[in-house]
């Protein structure tokens, strides 16, 4: 994938991530998240997209703590990418409860 997400903790700590899906549940919006340097154990990271600085190209994340609004985000998920395994989210968000921003850079 092309489009590379870089997010940056309040420790000003940078993880690269492949932005697999926008997903919409209930008014707001989650990016589902894949570590861009992990290998193919790794789970994906689900978090809401706070607030987005199109000048800028920052949007900032928060990362989840309600396991049931997880799941109903990866079981959405999974229905429009048409993943047919056991569709049950199993780690948490390594952000959450937290804000971190994030910047895409294509082609990195």
């Amino acid at each position: 994938m092309d489009d590379i997400l870089v997010l940056i903790d309040e420790n000003g700590v940078k993880t690269r991530f492949e932005t697999l899906d926008i997903v919409e549940y209930e008014g707001e919006e989650y990016a589902v998240l894949y570590p861009a340097d992990a290998g193919d154990d790794e789970p994906v990271h689900i978090l809401r997209i706070h607030t987005e600085d199109m000048d800028n190209g920052e949007v900032q994340y928060e990362g989840l703590e309600d396991d049931r609004l997880i799941q109903k985000v990866y079981r959405i998920f999974c229905r429009r990418n048409q993943i047919r395994r056991d569709c049950v989210f199993t780690a948490a968000a390594p952000y959450a409860p937290g804000i971190v921003s994030g910047r895409h850079r294509s082609g990195v």
